[in-house]
């Protein structure tokens, strides 16, 4: 009787987290490309420590610019070191809202602890995820650096993270992986 009761518990968790990992997005697919030369242009707050408590930088930022009467469609994360090389309370990033050139509200300028920054030009392998953004670091990069390692490319440190919320449940991520171009 106690080994079925056994063998129910742990079948009913290895159902959860079959549930948990769908419902996440674990198993949905990654589109992975290479992009030619594109630039972006961040507006955001600096953040030092765990990539995944950014958050509250990025809900900063939106919420100014929305109060400005400006957009955030999409929000970001520029992601600066490499957390298997940098000590996890030292590590830099940037998160925020893409800035759109022509959205007049914002023209005045934003507050002096908001950084304006060019990001790029760069070539991306480019990924897009439609799962949760929480869980890209299990999911696609490990897939994006099998495909730069397997087409013999060369990739810069940073990884830029934008986010769009298509509704209540669902979230597009799109990962820029900047790569160094060839030297012919």
């Amino acid at each position: 009787m106690l080994k079925h009761f056994i063998l129910a518990l742990f079948l009913g968790f290895f159902i959860f987290l079959c549930y948990l990992a769908w419902f996440v997005g674990f198993f949905k697919p990654v589109q992975i490309q290479e992009s030619g030369q594109s630039e972006f242009i961040l507006v955001g707050l600096t953040h030092e420590g765990p990539y995944h408590q950014i958050i509250s930088k990025i809900q900063e930022v939106e919420v100014w610019i929305k109060e400005q009467g400006g957009s955030c469609s999409k929000s970001f994360g520029l992601y600066l070191d490499n957390p298997a090389l940098v000590e996890e309370s030292r590590l830099t990033s940037l998160g925020g809202c893409l800035y759109l050139q022509g959205d007049k509200n914002l023209e005045l300028g934003f507050p002096s602890h908001f950084e304006k920054k060019e990001y790029g030009p760069f070539s991306f392998v480019k990924a897009r995820f439609e799962g949760s953004p929480g869980i890209g670091p299990f999911t696609v990069y490990p897939k994006v650096y099998k495909y730069i390692k397997s087409n013999n490319l060369e990739s810069l440190e940073s990884v830029l993270e934008v986010y769009e919320i298509i509704n209540q449940k669902d979230v597009v991520t799109e990962y820029y992986f900047p790569i160094k171009q060839d030297k012919k």
